[in-house]
């Protein structure tokens, strides 16, 4: 019930005007572009492998 008031809620609400629903795709547009301030950003490197440790155990203590 509550799913089905949600959608009614948002099906009955005011629609986008075209104005936004295009400055929406501008805005997606410009983040998927490249900037031209990532050429002159230094390359970084992968970063390296850690090498893995083995866990420290307790001693068995026998009674």
């Amino acid at each position: 019930m509550t799913l089905r008031r949600r959608i009614a809620e948002i099906a009955g609400g005011q629609k986008p005007s075209k104005i936004e629903l295009r400055n929406a795709v501008r805005r997606t547009h410009a983040a998927e572009a490249a900037k031209p301030y990532d050429a002159m950003r230094p390359a970084t490197s992968a970063p390296a492998e850690h090498l893995v440790r083995q866990k420290r155990r307790p001693p068995v203590e026998d009674w």
